[in-house]
């Protein structure tokens, strides 16, 4: 697995109480749109940064990125529906 940042985000004591403003650049957008799950979905995590950078950011965003085999991602689609063995499809849309 392959973590991919695609971010930064400040912890912010508002005037009605705390919240974070995230940061995304454009090249960050890219990132993230160009390797998407088989679902078309990426899952965004945001971690503490163990020093602050120079604009006091106190986060970092990241996704993992499917394993990467011979150098490049592998972007096989999983089986849309599972076979059970008495013949029953799987409805579960994940």
């Amino acid at each position: 697995m392959t973590k991919v940042y695609c971010g930064k985000a400040k912890y912010i004591e508002g005037k009605y109480g705390p919240y974070f403003e995230i940061s995304i650049s454009p090249s960050d957008i890219d990132k993230i749109t160009e390797y998407p799950t088989e679902t078309g979905w990426t899952n965004l995590r945001m971690v503490p940064m163990r020093n602050l950078d120079a604009r006091g950011n106190t986060h970092c965003i990241y996704y993992i990125a499917r394993a990467s085999i011979n150098g490049t991602f592998d972007f096989s689609p999983k089986p849309s529906v599972q076979q059970f063995p008495d013949g029953l499809e799987d409805a579960i849309p994940f």
